[in-house]
Order: C-alpha cells, then structure tokens, then sequence
C-alpha cells in the first residue's frame, strides 16, 4: 500500500490543491493562507513513501479484561487501583509542534497530509475508529499564535508552559482545559472498508476513547507520503531506506530504542522487496 500508485495520485492532487507548490502562489499572509508553507517549491507528483504501521483497536472489554488477566498477582497490580487495559486511546493531538513547525531546520520531515486505509468498516461513534476537527487547518495559523499557556505544579506557585513546551517532540496532546474549544469540534469519522482517509497535518486527531463494538476489531493501514522535492524529507529517505537495507525496524516518532542496546534488527525480514519501478522512486533507490 505504501507504493500504490492510485493511493499516490490522490494525494498528488491533494498536495497541489491545497499547498502551495510554487505556481500562482498568493499574496496573502500564512495567517489567512492556509495552503502556506516554508518549504519551497516542490512537484506534488513527486513523493517519497513514509513507512509507517498498521494500527488495530480491540474491544475496550476484551483489553480491560486481558488488561486485568495480565495484572493478577503481580506487584504492580497491588498497588493500582485499576489495572491497565491492554490498549488505551490515542487522545486528540497534533502529529506536529504549531510553535516551530514551519522551522525548516527544527523538524524531521514535513507530511503535509497523514492517511490510512481502512481494512474494516467503521461506520458508529464509540467503536474505536477515527476522530477530527473537520476544517481546522484553516484556522490553525491563528489558534497556535493564540494558544494559552498550561499552568504546572502547585496553584500558589505555577509554572507556566508555552510554545514549545506544550510539545513532546513531534506530538502535541489537545489538552482537555484550555483546548476545550478544540475538542468541542472533534468528531467520528465514519468509514467503510477500503475507504482512503487524509487529512491535513494541522487537524487535530485521535481515536475512539471506547470500542463498545464487542464483535469487531477495528482495522488500519497507515499510508503517508512525503513531497519528494524537499530538501529535509530527502534526508529523511535516505535514512529510511539505509534503515531498510540493513534490516533495522523503521524509526519516527512512534519508536524509541534503548541508547544501549541500539537499534534493533526486525526479526521477520530476510530478504530485500522487489519493488516496482514505482516504488523504487518512492523509496529513493531511483530518482525522479
């Protein structure tokens, strides 16, 4: 999925409806140009595949109980009051830092648009599936200069935590007080089997806090690619694809490895994909 080329051609027309691309560009500010960016002109037919996982969601009754199965008689469990279910939710947040994402120096990669495909339907609220503030990109600009700071520790002495401090790394939590206007707007995103979900990567996003559906486990492929013709996301290829070759697990934001033991092989890869003449692009093997 990740070298599909329909997969591909979607977002392609994405990347130059809703970015700029470095044609008719618009003499508006970014703060009411929502297609604004800082990363140059780039040819949105061109892309590198970020690999990324395959996301699945039990039964919140199913992981409370194994949760439970997994605690019984351990020295943890003595001291919780409820054990841990074996999958929580991904509460609502950014995949990006608003406060320095547009720092071309500061970030990664840049992945204007995030997507999956889902292998299940997921039609009902509740049921472990997808959730977003629909259209909030174009406000983005405005709300991330506006954004209230967090006030920590005791409420005689707080420490107050802005920009860059309400990030961890590339991942932004909406939190539940002062974005309480945020989360008001996120909503279920029902999907069928097969559908192609994107949104864009200044929406807020998250899943399901419960899947009360007892009988369906919900399913994803995450499928993301990044515009090709970009000098940081060329880096990031690169080191993917050295990552590949050697048989290392892919690494981002998802993964961390023990500084000691380093980073490890994946077990289930012994031999090299025969990738299409597409995909060999995709990967950054041949060029565009």
């Amino acid at each position: 999925m990740a070298t599909d080329e329909k997969l591909l051609s979607i977002i392609s027309q994405l990347w130059r409806v809703g970015f700029h691309t470095g044609q008719g560009e618009s003499t508006e500010s970014p703060e009411t140009d929502f297609r604004h960016h800082p990363f140059g002109s780039f040819n949105p037919k061109h892309a590198y595949a970020y690999i990324d996982r395959v996301g699945y969601r039990i039964p919140t009754r199913l992981s409370e109980r194994i949760g439970q199965e997994i605690a019984q008689g351990s020295e943890e469990h003595c001291r919780m009051k409820r054990p841990r279910p074996l999958q929580r939710s991904l509460t609502p947040h950014l995949d990006c830092c608003p406060h320095s994402m547009n720092n071309v120096e500061n970030v990664s990669k840049w992945r204007p648009l995030q997507s999956f495909v889902s292998l299940t339907d997921n039609l009902q609220a509740n049921t472990g599936g997808f959730e977003a503030a629909l259209g909030f990109h174009r406000q983005f600009a405005k709300w991330s200069q506006q954004r209230p700071p967090s006030l920590q520790g005791k409420k005689d002495n707080p420490v107050i935590i802005q920009g860059n401090g309400l990030c961890k790394g590339a991942f932004t939590p909406i939190r539940p007080v002062e974005d309480r206007e945020v989360i008001q707007q996120i909503q279920h995103v029902p999907c069928r089997a097969g559908s192609f979900v994107v949104w864009d990567n200044r929406i807020p996003h998250a899943n399901a806090r419960r899947n009360e559906d007892l009988n369906q486990v919900r399913q994803v492929v995450y499928v993301s690619f990044l515009p090709a013709d970009v000098g940081v996301n060329q880096r990031y290829a690169q080191r993917q694809l050295q990552d590949y070759i050697n048989g290392f697990i892919p690494t981002d934001q998802w993964v961390e490895f023990d500084k000691v033991a380093g980073h490890p092989k994946d077990p289930d890869k012994d031999e090299l994909y025969n990738f299409s003449p597409l995909g060999r692009k995709l990967m950054g093997i041949d060029p565009w």
